[in-house]
């Protein structure tokens, strides 16, 4: 994983496909919606890593969610740092609609204290899902 997402080997995703499309399977109707990266991020890593996730096991998502400041890499900080995070996610115009009464599965590639897929559903619970679930590769 360190050398996906952060040395950038962006071919590694496909490692990783066959098992998230297997296990994703069972969400057939469901908005899958990836943890979002700031611009900034992008711009530095070339990629979403979670997006590539998605992109490699061929499910299909919804990009509902906005990091609209670049932050520190949650790996480098500790677990009371992590766990006093503000908000850092903006739900899309768009998906204000969209995710309305819908059932959603928020996906994102690492879990270690929870507080990001947290900040997730704070943002999307905005907009009235019928469902909100969590799906990381890791732990």
């Amino acid at each position: 994983m360190q050398r996906y997402k952060f040395h950038g080997d962006y071919r590694l995703r496909f490692v990783f496909a066959k098992r998230i499309a297997n296990k994703l399977r069972k969400y057939k109707g469901w908005i899958i919606i990836p943890i979002s990266i700031s611009s900034e991020r992008f711009l530095l890593r070339g990629f979403n890593q979670v997006e590539g996730l998605l992109l490699a096991s061929n499910i299909r998502f919804c990009s509902a969610l906005i990091k609209p400041v670049d932050r520190a890499y949650q790996s480098h900080k500790t677990k009371k740092e992590r766990l006093q995070e503000s908000q850092p996610f903006l739900l899309t115009e768009e998906a204000r609609s969209k995710l309305c009464h819908k059932k959603i599965l928020l996906v994102d590639d690492i879990y270690t204290t929870g507080r990001t897929l947290f900040h997730a559903y704070d943002a999307i619970k905005k907009a009235c899902p019928k469902k909100v679930q969590t799906f990381t590769l890791a732990r």
